[in-house]
């Protein structure tokens, strides 16, 4: 999966367009079944 297009999608503009948020984001990373590779076709992407 290509994590940085799906953070490039409609979906995720809150990240970008969030005043709270606006340049403070310094890392931004892969959590759940994704990070401990046990991630299957059912499996959510959780950012963190």
């Amino acid at each position: 999966m290509d994590f940085k297009a799906l953070l490039n999608t409609k979906e995720y503009d809150f990240i970008r367009t969030n005043k709270r948020l606006g340049n403070r984001i310094m890392l931004l990373g892969l959590g759940g079944s994704y990070a401990y590779g046990t991630n299957n076709e059912n499996s959510d992407i959780d950012f963190c």
